[in-house]
């Protein structure tokens, strides 16, 4: 709706995205000239529709490599977005990529802001977790 009005984000990041019947139909609609879209995934479950955000990334079109990140997280669970409460432990929903989601948010905001820093790049963030074996590139 953003980039219909005009006013494109230059980053989206989906945590462990829940996508409805609508959501998406309209994600074949999003333009990834304007927006730059990283989703990190965790394991499929109840929690997150059983992973069903692979069928709305799937909608989009890839015009430009690299502007769609679609990773999941191995271990990773619903609540790992979150810092674990007792709550989120009592419900089941902590994994082990509470540390990894929040690098990898960090990393994809600073390179959407154009924000300056001295870490690693959201590509190399990727590939450092791949090699160890905690996170699976779809994208």
């Amino acid at each position: 709706m953003l980039q219909a009005a005009g006013k494109s984000p230059a980053v989206v990041i989906l945590l462990d995205a829940v996508l409805w019947d609508g959501t998406i139909e309209r994600c074949a609609q999003l333009d990834l000239s304007q927006t730059r879209l990283v989703s990190l995934r965790s394991e499929p479950s109840a929690w997150n529709k059983n992973g069903n955000v692979a069928l709305g990334l799937r909608r989009i079109p890839q015009s430009i490599p690299g502007a769609l990140v679609d990773v999941k997280l191995i271990g990773s669970k619903h609540g790992d977005a979150m810092p674990a409460s007792r709550l989120l432990k009592l419900l089941g929903i902590v994994g082990t990529g509470f540390r990894n989601t929040n690098q990898l948010v960090e990393a994809a905001l600073r390179e959407g802001l154009a924000l300056e820093s001295g870490t690693s790049t959201l590509a190399q963030l990727i590939d450092a977790l791949r090699d160890e074996g905690v996170l699976q590139i779809y994208s």
